[in-house]
């Protein structure tokens, strides 16, 4: 990864893609207060060292899908989870992302998305499979303006979050 790290917005490509699925448009990837210039060069440099790849589709508008190589994921979970540790959230890699989502929860009561995603990057996947697990529900609260999505812990994720918690106990005997 040496010589990937010395591509400038290397770290936040991947990053940014992993928390995509591991996929998306070179339009998704790149936001309008980036230089479109550098960050294009930036994924063209990682492709050609096999961390992406690249597809062209002409629909009309020329597009790029650009796709995590299995080299490019693996790099990406590293570069997530030192972040993570960066920013004290990721507090054992014995934790899953889904897993610390629900001990969030469990701590919090109720969060938004984006204050999940905050505590918690690359989770957004994540949140959406807890939810069909019926581990989180999602709840609209009416009284804001405009109305706010949060999700809290189901019962069923209740019960989760004391097991991990007891767990936790566990691990740290």
């Amino acid at each position: 990864m040496g010589d990937a790290l010395d591509i400038p917005y290397a770290n936040t490509i991947l990053i940014r893609l992993l928390n995509k699925g591991g996929k998306g448009k070179k339009s998704d990837i790149i936001t309008k207060e980036d230089s479109w210039t550098t960050w294009s060069k930036s994924i063209d440099k990682l492709s050609v060292l096999g961390y992406l790849t690249i597809e062209e589709t002409i629909k009309g508008r020329r597009t790029y899908d650009i796709f995590l190589t299995d080299k490019g994921h693996q790099v990406a979970e590293q570069l997530l989870n030192a972040e993570l540790a960066a920013k004290g959230t990721f507090k054992k890699s014995f934790f899953s992302r889904q897993q610390l989502i629900i001990m969030l929860l469990g701590d919090r009561g109720k969060l938004t998305v984006g204050q999940i995603k905050e505590e918690i990057p690359g989770s957004y996947d994540d949140i959406k499979e807890l939810e069909e697990m019926k581990l989180v529900r999602s709840e609209v609260d009416n009284e804001s303006y405009p109305p706010e999505n949060y999700f809290v812990l189901s019962e069923k994720g209740e019960e989760a979050y004391k097991e991990i918690r007891i767990l936790e106990g566990k691990i740290k005997r």
